[in-house]
């Protein structure tokens, strides 16, 4: 009986030494199992990461270089922009300097005011103008230099007197219309208008006589040729405007103008000859001899005044 019991604890006691060996096995192998597999996993997510670092990296690489080369072409555009910026500031420049140089030219050959309205409207509207004193100027004696002095100073002297006309005349508010040959016109009272332009052109035409006559002190020779003013004066209405196309004309039309012309052609060397409608604008101030009736073709007798100079 003992024998028996003892058989069946021996076996019960293998049983469950065999069950408990087992466990541990599997727990050891389990472990070892987990253990690789969570080493595998480790050894992946490092490929992973250095994958994922080494596209970093070359992303990295690629956006500087990318950034690189933008910065380049930017740099690169903006000195193309400022390039052509400065081109176009030059261009703009070299209009202006035109522009000014053709004003200029325009300004020369018209009053101001007529080539203000000729570069704004493309042209200029005629006017009338009622009250305006015309006056002629011939260089006695010039006509007869052409034969004895060369073209370059005949041209010369001719510049240099008519220059001096200019500013003599710019001085008292006068315009100048034009010259003809060795004769000078300008006109007062337009194309801005005033009521002293027949003062004007009295007081310009005196002193045009003082500039011919120390003209000619300054210079012996000239002196020689017996140079000297005949001018007229005549006062009246006139229609002014612009002629031609390619090459303007500003210009006066008139019974006025004829009269004018008159006056200086039936005057004397070195005398101012005024009309009738002169003289009553500036008696007051001017002391006049008058001529008498002169007879004028197509005009009849005109009354006509030498002017002696300035009253006291």
């Amino acid at each position: 009986m003992l024998s028996k019991i003892g058989a069946i604890a021996q076996t019960d006691f293998g049983l469950q030494h065999s069950w408990a060996l087992g466990s541990s096995m599997e727990m050891i192998l389990f472990s070892i199992a987990l253990g690789n597999r969570i080493n595998a996993l480790k050894r992946e997510n490092e490929m992973k990461q250095k994958v994922v670092i080494r596209q970093l990296e070359e992303n990295r690489k690629l956006q500087t270089k990318v950034n690189r080369e933008l910065e380049e072409k930017v740099v690169e555009r903006t000195k193309e922009i400022y390039q052509q910026n400065q081109e176009i500031v030059e261009q703009r420049k070299t209009l202006q300097a035109e522009k000014n140089r053709s004003d200029r030219l325009l300004q020369n050959i018209l009053p101001m005011e007529i080539a203000e309205e000729l570069k704004q409207k493309g042209h200029a509207t005629p006017r009338l103008y009622n009250q305006v004193s015309i006056l002629f100027v011939d260089i006695k004696g010039f006509s007869m230099m052409v034969s004895d002095i060369s073209p370059g100073d005949l041209v010369k002297d001719l510049d240099y007197c008519f220059t001096g006309f200019d500013y003599i005349i710019t001085q008292h508010n006068l315009e100048k219309i034009k010259t003809i040959g060795d004769a000078y016109l300008c006109v007062g009272g337009l194309p801005s208008v005033n009521e002293t332009h027949a003062h004007d052109a009295v007081a310009a035409a005196l002193e045009m006589l003082k500039f011919i006559e120390k003209w000619q002190s300054d210079n012996p020779a000239l002196g020689q040729k017996g140079l000297t003013l005949r001018i007229g004066i005549n006062s009246g209405s006139v229609i002014a405007g612009v002629v031609g196309k390619k090459k303007f004309q500003y210009d006066i039309w008139g019974e006025a103008v004829n009269l004018a012309s008159r006056m200086e052609t039936s005057g004397e060397a070195g005398k101012i000859n005024i009309s009738q409608s002169t003289f009553d604008l500036v008696k007051n101030e001017y002391d006049c001899e008058y001529r008498g009736k002169m007879s004028i073709k197509n005009m009849g007798d005109v009354d006509m005044y030498f002017v002696g100079g300035k009253k006291p």
